[in-house]
Protein backbone atom coordinates (compact mmCIF):
# COMPACT_ATOMS: atom_id res chain seq x y z
CA UNK A 1 0.00 0.00 0.00
CA UNK A 2 1.60 3.09 -1.21
CA UNK A 3 1.13 6.81 0.84
CA UNK A 4 -0.99 7.88 -1.87
CA UNK A 5 -3.49 4.92 -1.67
CA UNK A 6 -3.38 5.82 2.44
CA UNK A 7 -4.13 9.21 1.92
CA UNK A 8 -7.64 8.59 -0.21
CA UNK A 9 -8.62 6.43 2.21
CA UNK A 10 -8.48 8.67 5.27
CA UNK A 11 -9.78 11.37 3.21
CA UNK A 12 -12.45 8.97 2.89
CA UNK A 13 -12.97 8.53 6.38
CA UNK A 14 -13.22 11.99 7.02
CA UNK A 15 -16.46 12.70 4.63
CA UNK A 16 -17.79 9.65 6.60
CA UNK A 17 -16.99 10.53 10.33
CA UNK A 18 -17.28 13.73 12.57
CA UNK A 19 -13.30 14.07 13.07
CA UNK A 20 -14.12 17.48 14.01
CA UNK A 21 -15.38 16.10 17.23
CA UNK A 22 -12.32 13.94 18.08
CA UNK A 23 -11.29 15.86 21.37
CA UNK A 24 -8.94 15.18 24.40
CA UNK A 25 -7.44 17.57 26.61
CA UNK A 26 -9.36 20.45 25.01
CA UNK A 27 -7.93 19.89 21.63
CA UNK A 28 -9.26 18.02 18.64
CA UNK A 29 -6.37 15.51 18.42
CA UNK A 30 -7.36 14.27 15.03
CA UNK A 31 -4.39 15.25 12.86
CA UNK A 32 -2.26 13.50 15.81
CA UNK A 33 -3.81 10.27 14.74
CA UNK A 34 -3.98 10.55 11.11
CA UNK A 35 -0.40 11.55 10.36
CA UNK A 36 1.21 8.76 12.81
CA UNK A 37 -0.96 6.27 11.74
CA UNK A 38 -0.15 7.10 8.06
CA UNK A 39 3.44 7.24 8.73
CA UNK A 40 3.31 4.26 10.59
CA UNK A 41 1.72 2.40 7.66
CA UNK A 42 3.47 4.21 4.67
CA UNK A 43 7.13 3.31 6.27
CA UNK A 44 5.85 -0.44 7.90
CA UNK A 45 6.84 0.47 11.48
CA UNK A 46 5.88 -3.06 12.46
CA UNK A 47 5.06 -2.63 16.38
CA UNK A 48 4.53 1.13 16.21
CA UNK A 49 1.65 0.25 17.65
CA UNK A 50 1.83 -3.27 18.43
CA UNK A 51 -0.66 -4.82 21.48
CA UNK A 52 1.05 -3.87 24.54
CA UNK A 53 1.81 -7.07 26.69
CA UNK A 54 3.30 -4.48 29.46
CA UNK A 55 1.77 -4.40 32.85
CA UNK A 56 1.07 -1.30 34.79
CA UNK A 57 4.09 -0.42 36.99
CA UNK A 58 2.67 -1.06 41.22
CA UNK A 59 4.09 0.56 43.74
CA UNK A 60 4.59 -2.17 46.19
CA UNK A 61 4.91 0.03 48.98
CA UNK A 62 2.08 -1.72 50.81
CA UNK A 63 -1.49 0.65 51.39
CA UNK A 64 -1.28 2.12 55.07
CA UNK A 65 -3.71 0.65 56.88
CA UNK A 66 -3.06 3.04 60.49
CA UNK A 67 -2.85 7.00 60.87
CA UNK A 68 0.67 6.32 61.80
CA UNK A 69 1.64 5.08 58.39
CA UNK A 70 -0.60 7.39 56.08
CA UNK A 71 1.57 10.25 58.22
CA UNK A 72 4.42 8.39 57.17
CA UNK A 73 3.87 7.95 53.28
CA UNK A 74 3.24 11.31 53.15
CA UNK A 75 6.18 12.33 54.50
CA UNK A 76 7.67 9.64 52.49
CA UNK A 77 6.63 11.33 49.49
CA UNK A 78 7.10 14.75 50.44
CA UNK A 79 11.02 13.94 51.04
CA UNK A 80 10.55 12.23 47.69
CA UNK A 81 9.59 15.17 46.22
CA UNK A 82 11.86 17.75 47.23
CA UNK A 83 14.72 15.64 46.37
CA UNK A 84 13.31 15.52 42.47
CA UNK A 85 12.62 19.03 42.97
CA UNK A 86 16.35 19.85 43.95
CA UNK A 87 17.28 17.51 41.40
CA UNK A 88 15.49 19.44 38.58
CA UNK A 89 16.85 23.27 39.72
CA UNK A 90 20.14 21.32 39.76
CA UNK A 91 20.33 19.94 36.34
CA UNK A 92 18.69 23.28 35.11
CA UNK A 93 21.42 25.50 36.44
CA UNK A 94 24.00 23.10 35.40
CA UNK A 95 22.35 23.24 31.59
CA UNK A 96 22.00 26.85 32.01
CA UNK A 97 25.75 26.96 32.92
CA UNK A 98 26.41 25.14 29.56
CA UNK A 99 24.39 27.15 27.57
CA UNK A 100 27.04 30.22 28.99
CA UNK A 101 30.13 28.26 28.67
CA UNK A 102 29.51 27.07 25.15
CA UNK A 103 27.74 30.65 23.64
CA UNK A 104 24.23 28.50 23.47
CA UNK A 105 21.48 31.32 22.93
CA UNK A 106 18.86 31.02 25.46
CA UNK A 107 15.69 29.22 24.34
CA UNK A 108 13.52 32.07 26.05
CA UNK A 109 15.60 35.42 24.10
CA UNK A 110 13.69 38.41 23.32
CA UNK A 111 13.09 37.41 19.24
CA UNK A 112 10.44 38.20 16.51
CA UNK A 113 10.85 34.65 15.20
CA UNK A 114 11.58 31.00 16.80
CA UNK A 115 12.41 28.34 14.71
CA UNK A 116 12.04 24.82 15.70
CA UNK A 117 14.57 21.99 13.74
CA UNK A 118 16.27 19.19 14.01
CA UNK A 119 20.36 18.48 13.55
CA UNK A 120 18.91 15.68 10.16
CA UNK A 121 20.73 18.29 7.70
CA UNK A 122 23.99 19.22 8.14
CA UNK A 123 26.61 19.47 6.45
CA UNK A 124 30.56 20.09 7.35
CA UNK A 125 32.34 22.96 5.53
CA UNK A 126 35.97 22.36 6.31
CA UNK A 127 35.45 22.19 10.32
CA UNK A 128 32.52 23.64 11.40
CA UNK A 129 28.74 22.67 10.28
CA UNK A 130 26.02 24.18 8.54
CA UNK A 131 22.23 23.77 8.54
CA UNK A 132 21.10 23.24 4.95
CA UNK A 133 17.74 23.84 5.44
CA UNK A 134 17.66 26.52 8.19
CA UNK A 135 20.89 28.18 8.02
CA UNK A 136 20.18 30.31 4.64
CA UNK A 137 16.98 31.59 6.53
CA UNK A 138 18.98 32.73 9.34
CA UNK A 139 21.02 34.25 7.25
CA UNK A 140 18.75 36.24 5.32
CA UNK A 141 17.01 37.07 9.16
CA UNK A 142 20.09 38.47 10.20
CA UNK A 143 20.74 40.16 6.86
CA UNK A 144 17.57 41.97 7.75
CA UNK A 145 18.52 42.05 10.94
CA UNK A 146 15.41 40.77 12.13
CA UNK A 147 15.97 38.94 15.84
CA UNK A 148 14.95 35.36 16.03
CA UNK A 149 15.95 31.88 17.84
CA UNK A 150 16.37 28.45 16.75
CA UNK A 151 15.26 25.85 18.78
CA UNK A 152 17.38 22.51 17.81
CA UNK A 153 15.80 19.24 19.32
CA UNK A 154 17.57 15.42 19.87
CA UNK A 155 21.53 15.37 20.09
CA UNK A 156 22.98 19.09 18.61
CA UNK A 157 26.67 18.44 16.80
CA UNK A 158 28.81 21.31 17.06
CA UNK A 159 30.92 23.41 16.31
CA UNK A 160 28.05 25.60 14.09
CA UNK A 161 28.54 28.26 11.88
CA UNK A 162 24.85 29.60 13.38
CA UNK A 163 24.53 28.44 17.08
CA UNK A 164 21.28 27.00 17.90
CA UNK A 165 19.66 26.80 21.33
CA UNK A 166 19.78 23.08 22.19
CA UNK A 167 16.33 22.11 24.17
CA UNK A 168 16.23 18.56 24.52
CA UNK A 169 17.76 18.77 27.53
CA UNK A 170 15.47 21.30 29.15
CA UNK A 171 12.40 20.05 27.59
CA UNK A 172 12.59 16.31 29.76
CA UNK A 173 13.87 17.91 32.58
CA UNK A 174 10.89 19.87 32.30
CA UNK A 175 8.58 17.38 30.63
CA UNK A 176 7.69 15.49 33.94
CA UNK A 177 6.44 18.04 35.80
CA UNK A 178 3.96 19.20 32.79
CA UNK A 179 3.07 15.44 32.06
CA UNK A 180 1.22 15.67 35.97
CA UNK A 181 -0.87 18.60 34.87
CA UNK A 182 -2.22 16.23 32.18
CA UNK A 183 -2.19 12.96 34.20
CA UNK A 184 -6.17 12.06 33.45
CA UNK A 185 -6.89 8.50 31.64
CA UNK A 186 -9.13 8.68 30.17
CA UNK A 187 -10.80 5.77 28.78
CA UNK A 188 -10.40 4.49 25.42
CA UNK A 189 -13.57 6.83 23.77
CA UNK A 190 -16.21 5.62 21.42
CA UNK A 191 -15.29 7.37 18.50
CA UNK A 192 -11.64 5.61 18.72
CA UNK A 193 -12.68 2.51 18.61
CA UNK A 194 -14.42 3.09 15.59
CA UNK A 195 -11.71 4.57 13.85
CA UNK A 196 -9.70 1.47 15.23
CA UNK A 197 -12.28 -1.16 13.45
CA UNK A 198 -11.64 0.94 10.45
CA UNK A 199 -7.94 0.82 10.49
CA UNK A 200 -7.97 -3.11 10.95
CA UNK A 201 -9.84 -3.61 8.23
CA UNK A 202 -8.98 -0.80 5.40
CA UNK A 203 -5.82 -0.11 6.86
CA UNK A 204 -4.61 -3.83 7.91
CA UNK A 205 -3.35 -2.22 10.81
CA UNK A 206 -3.96 -2.38 14.47
CA UNK A 207 -4.52 0.74 16.89
CA UNK A 208 -3.84 0.73 20.29
CA UNK A 209 -5.49 3.46 22.40
CA UNK A 210 -2.77 3.09 25.10
CA UNK A 211 -0.17 3.61 22.75
CA UNK A 212 -1.84 6.68 20.95
CA UNK A 213 -2.97 8.35 24.53
CA UNK A 214 0.74 7.95 25.59
CA UNK A 215 1.34 10.47 22.45
CA UNK A 216 -1.47 12.55 22.86
CA UNK A 217 0.00 13.47 26.47
CA UNK A 218 3.47 13.91 25.30
CA UNK A 219 2.06 16.53 22.67
CA UNK A 220 -0.25 18.17 25.46
CA UNK A 221 2.89 18.20 27.64
CA UNK A 222 5.80 19.51 24.90
CA UNK A 223 3.07 22.31 24.26
CA UNK A 224 2.48 23.66 27.70
CA UNK A 225 5.88 23.57 27.96
CA UNK A 226 6.88 25.59 24.59
CA UNK A 227 3.47 28.18 25.71
CA UNK A 228 5.85 28.97 28.82
CA UNK A 229 9.11 29.80 26.69
CA UNK A 230 7.11 31.10 23.41
CA UNK A 231 5.22 33.84 25.79
CA UNK A 232 8.81 34.93 27.22
CA UNK A 233 10.30 35.30 24.02
CA UNK A 234 7.19 37.96 22.51
CA UNK A 235 7.67 36.82 19.25
CA UNK A 236 5.33 36.94 16.46
CA UNK A 237 6.44 33.81 14.21
CA UNK A 238 6.88 30.32 15.16
CA UNK A 239 8.74 28.60 11.61
CA UNK A 240 8.59 24.47 11.89
CA UNK A 241 10.73 22.40 8.85
CA UNK A 242 7.80 19.35 9.14
CA UNK A 243 4.64 20.41 11.08
CA UNK A 244 3.97 16.71 11.56
CA UNK A 245 6.92 16.12 14.22
CA UNK A 246 5.93 15.01 17.96
CA UNK A 247 7.68 18.55 18.70
CA UNK A 248 6.28 20.31 16.22
CA UNK A 249 2.89 20.30 16.54
CA UNK A 250 3.55 20.58 20.43
CA UNK A 251 4.73 24.47 19.06
CA UNK A 252 2.41 24.70 16.74
CA UNK A 253 -0.26 23.86 19.71
CA UNK A 254 1.20 26.79 21.80
CA UNK A 255 1.52 29.38 19.21
CA UNK A 256 -2.26 28.71 18.37
CA UNK A 257 -3.09 29.22 22.23
CA UNK A 258 -1.19 32.31 22.25
CA UNK A 259 -2.55 33.98 19.05
CA UNK A 260 0.93 33.42 17.49
CA UNK A 261 1.47 32.86 13.56
CA UNK A 262 3.13 29.07 13.05
CA UNK A 263 4.66 28.49 9.16
CA UNK A 264 5.30 25.23 7.74
CA UNK A 265 8.69 25.95 6.25
CA UNK A 266 9.01 23.49 3.21
CA UNK A 267 11.45 20.56 3.66
CA UNK A 268 10.71 18.01 1.00
CA UNK A 269 8.48 16.29 -1.64
CA UNK A 270 4.71 16.93 -0.69
CA UNK A 271 2.11 16.44 -3.77
CA UNK A 272 -1.34 15.90 -3.86
CA UNK A 273 -0.84 11.94 -2.12
CA UNK A 274 0.95 13.55 0.87
CA UNK A 275 -1.21 12.42 3.69
CA UNK A 276 0.30 15.47 6.13
CA UNK A 277 -0.25 18.00 2.94
CA UNK A 278 -3.59 17.28 0.94
CA UNK A 279 -7.08 15.90 1.23
CA UNK A 280 -7.86 17.28 4.67
CA UNK A 281 -11.64 16.92 5.05
CA UNK A 282 -14.54 17.75 7.38
CA UNK A 283 -12.14 20.36 9.34
CA UNK A 284 -13.78 21.92 12.25
CA UNK A 285 -14.36 25.59 12.15
CA UNK A 286 -11.44 27.40 12.67
CA UNK A 287 -9.02 25.20 11.84
CA UNK A 288 -6.84 22.66 14.12
CA UNK A 289 -4.84 24.07 16.65
CA UNK A 290 -2.10 21.61 15.66
CA UNK A 291 -1.79 22.35 12.12
CA UNK A 292 -0.02 25.37 10.78
CA UNK A 293 -1.52 28.80 9.74
CA UNK A 294 0.47 29.78 7.20
CA UNK A 295 3.19 27.87 4.74
CA UNK A 296 6.58 28.51 2.65
CA UNK A 297 6.77 26.47 -0.21
CA UNK A 298 9.46 26.35 -3.23
CA UNK A 299 7.24 26.85 -6.53
CA UNK A 300 4.18 27.49 -7.59
CA UNK A 301 3.03 23.67 -7.82
CA UNK A 302 3.29 23.29 -4.54
CA UNK A 303 1.17 26.39 -3.95
CA UNK A 304 -1.35 25.19 -6.93
CA UNK A 305 -1.56 21.65 -4.73
CA UNK A 306 -1.78 22.98 -1.34
CA UNK A 307 -4.88 25.22 -2.46
CA UNK A 308 -6.42 22.56 -5.01
CA UNK A 309 -6.21 19.39 -2.05
CA UNK A 310 -7.13 20.92 1.04
CA UNK A 311 -10.51 22.95 1.28
CA UNK A 312 -9.80 24.07 4.58
CA UNK A 313 -7.05 26.68 3.42
CA UNK A 314 -8.73 29.27 1.65
CA UNK A 315 -6.81 32.09 1.11
CA UNK A 316 -3.51 32.43 -1.05
CA UNK A 317 -1.61 34.42 1.06
CA UNK A 318 -1.47 31.73 3.43
CA UNK A 319 1.04 30.38 1.02
CA UNK A 320 4.44 32.50 -0.08
CA UNK A 321 6.43 30.83 -3.05
CA UNK A 322 9.46 31.79 -0.68
CA UNK A 323 12.04 28.91 -2.61
CA UNK A 324 14.50 26.43 -1.59
CA UNK A 325 17.17 28.96 0.01
CA UNK A 326 20.04 26.65 0.22
CA UNK A 327 19.22 25.45 -3.47
CA UNK A 328 18.58 28.61 -5.08
CA UNK A 329 22.82 29.38 -2.85
CA UNK A 330 23.98 26.57 -5.02
CA UNK A 331 22.01 27.48 -8.54
CA UNK A 332 23.74 31.21 -8.61
CA UNK A 333 27.10 29.62 -7.02
CA UNK A 334 26.73 32.64 -4.42
CA UNK A 335 29.14 31.52 -1.68
CA UNK A 336 33.05 30.95 -2.18
CA UNK A 337 33.00 27.48 -0.16
CA UNK A 338 29.95 26.40 -2.67
CA UNK A 339 32.59 27.19 -6.06
CA UNK A 340 35.35 25.13 -3.73
CA UNK A 341 32.96 22.21 -3.58
CA UNK A 342 31.84 22.05 -7.37
CA UNK A 343 35.66 22.10 -7.91
CA UNK A 344 35.88 19.19 -5.94
CA UNK A 345 33.36 17.25 -7.66
CA UNK A 346 34.67 18.10 -11.23
CA UNK A 347 37.62 16.14 -10.61
CA UNK A 348 35.88 12.84 -9.86
CA UNK A 349 34.03 12.64 -13.24
CA UNK A 350 38.07 11.46 -14.96
CA UNK A 351 37.31 10.14 -18.42
CA UNK A 352 33.92 8.90 -17.52
CA UNK A 353 31.66 9.57 -20.29
CA UNK A 354 28.64 9.66 -18.29
CA UNK A 355 28.15 10.66 -14.95
CA UNK A 356 24.75 8.99 -13.03
CA UNK A 357 24.00 9.99 -9.53
CA UNK A 358 21.76 7.55 -7.50
CA UNK A 359 20.14 9.18 -4.23
CA UNK A 360 19.07 5.66 -1.92
CA UNK A 361 15.91 6.11 0.08
CA UNK A 362 15.23 4.29 3.47
CA UNK A 363 12.66 1.84 3.88
CA UNK A 364 12.40 0.85 0.30
CA UNK A 365 14.90 -1.54 -2.06
CA UNK A 366 15.78 -0.39 -4.99
CA UNK A 367 18.87 -2.57 -5.34
CA UNK A 368 16.72 -5.65 -7.15
CA UNK A 369 17.13 -3.26 -10.25
CA UNK A 370 19.71 -0.81 -9.48
CA UNK A 371 22.37 -3.17 -8.92
CA UNK A 372 22.05 -5.74 -12.93
CA UNK A 373 21.76 -2.07 -14.07
CA UNK A 374 25.20 -1.60 -13.03
CA UNK A 375 26.78 -4.61 -14.18
CA UNK A 376 25.03 -4.61 -17.46
CA UNK A 377 26.08 -0.66 -17.88
CA UNK A 378 29.16 0.54 -20.04
CA UNK A 379 32.55 0.70 -18.12
CA UNK A 380 33.17 4.27 -18.82
CA UNK A 381 30.11 5.33 -16.66
CA UNK A 382 30.35 6.66 -13.29
CA UNK A 383 27.70 6.13 -11.16
CA UNK A 384 27.66 8.05 -7.86
CA UNK A 385 25.80 6.10 -4.95
CA UNK A 386 24.70 8.15 -2.68
CA UNK A 387 24.19 6.34 0.99
CA UNK A 388 20.93 7.71 3.07
CA UNK A 389 22.02 10.13 5.97
CA UNK A 390 19.21 7.78 8.33
CA UNK A 391 21.23 4.73 6.97
CA UNK A 392 24.78 5.82 7.54
CA UNK A 393 25.63 3.18 10.38
CA UNK A 394 25.15 0.67 7.62
CA UNK A 395 27.75 2.88 5.58
CA UNK A 396 30.26 0.45 4.75
CA UNK A 397 28.14 -2.30 4.54
CA UNK A 398 27.12 -0.38 1.29
CA UNK A 399 30.54 0.50 0.01
CA UNK A 400 31.72 -3.45 0.25
CA UNK A 401 28.31 -4.04 -1.42
CA UNK A 402 28.81 -2.11 -4.24
CA UNK A 403 32.81 -2.52 -4.61
CA UNK A 404 31.94 -6.38 -5.39
CA UNK A 405 30.09 -5.56 -8.52
CA UNK A 406 33.66 -5.18 -10.14
CA UNK A 407 32.46 -2.22 -11.95
CA UNK A 408 35.15 0.93 -12.44
CA UNK A 409 32.91 3.34 -12.13
CA UNK A 410 31.43 2.73 -8.99
CA UNK A 411 31.82 5.41 -5.93
CA UNK A 412 30.14 5.34 -2.84
CA UNK A 413 32.17 6.99 -0.52
CA UNK A 414 32.64 10.62 -2.58
CA UNK A 415 29.01 10.82 -3.43
CA UNK A 416 27.63 10.31 0.11
CA UNK A 417 30.60 12.95 1.99
CA UNK A 418 29.99 15.73 -0.75
CA UNK A 419 27.22 17.71 -0.43
CA UNK A 420 24.23 16.55 -2.69
CA UNK A 421 24.10 19.91 -4.84
CA UNK A 422 27.81 19.54 -5.74
CA UNK A 423 26.91 16.22 -6.91
CA UNK A 424 24.20 17.58 -9.41
CA UNK A 425 26.53 20.06 -10.96
CA UNK A 426 28.21 17.15 -12.43
CA UNK A 427 25.95 14.47 -12.90
CA UNK A 428 24.04 14.06 -16.17
CA UNK A 429 21.49 11.44 -14.87
CA UNK A 430 19.69 11.48 -11.85
CA UNK A 431 18.49 7.78 -10.28
CA UNK A 432 15.63 7.41 -7.50
CA UNK A 433 12.34 5.55 -5.85
CA UNK A 434 10.72 8.99 -4.99
CA UNK A 435 12.95 10.81 -3.14
CA UNK A 436 12.75 14.89 -3.12
CA UNK A 437 15.98 15.11 -4.51
CA UNK A 438 14.11 14.28 -8.05
CA UNK A 439 12.79 17.68 -8.14
CA UNK A 440 15.71 19.49 -6.92
CA UNK A 441 17.60 17.54 -9.85
CA UNK A 442 15.29 19.58 -12.03
CA UNK A 443 16.70 22.58 -10.90
CA UNK A 444 19.75 21.49 -12.42
CA UNK A 445 18.25 20.57 -15.44
CA UNK A 446 19.10 17.33 -14.36
CA UNK A 447 16.19 14.51 -15.35
CA UNK A 448 15.85 11.69 -13.15
CA UNK A 449 15.13 7.88 -13.87
CA UNK A 450 12.00 6.86 -10.94
CA UNK A 451 12.74 3.20 -10.33
CA UNK A 452 10.05 2.47 -7.40
CA UNK A 453 5.65 2.89 -8.39
CA UNK A 454 5.46 6.04 -5.85
CA UNK A 455 7.73 7.87 -7.94
CA UNK A 456 5.24 6.96 -11.16
CA UNK A 457 2.42 8.73 -9.36
CA UNK A 458 4.26 11.28 -7.40
CA UNK A 459 5.72 12.59 -10.21
CA UNK A 460 3.48 12.00 -12.83
CA UNK A 461 3.24 15.53 -14.49
CA UNK A 462 7.05 15.84 -14.55
CA UNK A 463 7.27 12.42 -17.04
CA UNK A 464 3.98 14.42 -18.69
CA UNK A 465 6.72 16.81 -19.70
CA UNK A 466 9.59 15.08 -20.51
CA UNK A 467 12.27 15.88 -17.73
CA UNK A 468 11.41 12.14 -15.79
CA UNK A 469 10.69 8.80 -16.68
CA UNK A 470 9.60 5.67 -14.85
CA UNK A 471 11.47 1.99 -15.00
CA UNK A 472 10.40 -1.03 -13.30
CA UNK A 473 13.53 -3.71 -15.05
CA UNK A 474 16.90 -2.98 -15.10
CA UNK A 475 17.44 -2.88 -18.58
CA UNK A 476 14.38 -0.13 -18.57
CA UNK A 477 16.94 1.66 -16.94
CA UNK A 478 19.88 1.91 -19.08
CA UNK A 479 17.16 2.35 -22.34
CA UNK A 480 15.77 5.90 -19.83
CA UNK A 481 19.53 7.02 -19.72
CA UNK A 482 19.90 6.79 -23.53
CA UNK A 483 16.28 8.69 -23.84
CA UNK A 484 17.01 11.39 -21.06
CA UNK A 485 20.33 12.14 -22.29
CA UNK A 486 18.48 13.18 -25.62
CA UNK A 487 16.08 16.07 -24.09
CA UNK A 488 16.82 18.94 -25.32
CA UNK A 489 17.47 21.83 -22.91
CA UNK A 490 15.32 24.11 -23.53
CA UNK A 491 12.73 21.47 -21.99
CA UNK A 492 14.81 21.50 -19.31
CA UNK A 493 15.75 24.90 -18.50
CA UNK A 494 11.78 25.42 -18.54
CA UNK A 495 11.18 22.62 -16.17
CA UNK A 496 13.64 24.69 -14.01
CA UNK A 497 12.14 28.06 -13.83
CA UNK A 498 9.06 26.74 -13.08
CA UNK A 499 10.41 25.23 -9.65
CA UNK A 500 12.62 28.00 -9.29
CA UNK A 501 11.73 31.31 -7.62
CA UNK A 502 13.43 34.71 -8.77
CA UNK A 503 15.94 35.92 -6.12
CA UNK A 504 13.95 39.04 -5.47
CA UNK A 505 10.72 36.67 -4.00
CA UNK A 506 13.04 35.74 -1.18
CA UNK A 507 13.23 39.39 0.27
CA UNK A 508 9.45 39.48 -0.11
CA UNK A 509 9.11 35.99 1.39
CA UNK A 510 10.68 37.27 4.60
CA UNK A 511 8.82 40.06 4.87
CA UNK A 512 5.91 38.12 4.62
CA UNK A 513 7.11 35.83 7.64
CA UNK A 514 7.39 38.17 10.40
CA UNK A 515 4.14 40.55 8.92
Amino acid sequence: MNREIITKKFASFEETHKVDTFKLYGINVWPIIRIKVSLAVATKLTGFYSTSNQTQTVNKRHQPFSIIEKINDQVHNLKINLIQKYQKNKNKRLLYKTWTTHGWPSPTKKCDVVILTYPNRLIKYDSIYYHTLIDPLVEKLGRKKIPYVVWERSGSINPRIYQPSRISELLEIEFQDACKKFSVTYPSPSWFEDFASWAEKELGFAVHWENMIHMIRQIVAYSAIMQKWLAKTECKTVVTDCWYNIESMAAILAASRLGIRSIDFQHGLQGDGHFAYSSWKNTPAGGYALRPDRYWVWSRDEKNTLMDCNSDITSSESIMIGGNLWLNKWIHQSDPEIKKQIGKANQLTGNFSKVLLVTLQTGINLEDLLIPAIQDSPPDWLWLIRVHRQTMDAFDSYEKKYANLNHAGVNVSDATRLPLYTLFHIADIHITGYSTCAIEATAFHVPTILIHPSGKSAFQKYIDHNMMMYADRHDAILNAVDSLSRIDQSIRKESADNLLNAIEQEDKAIQWLVQ
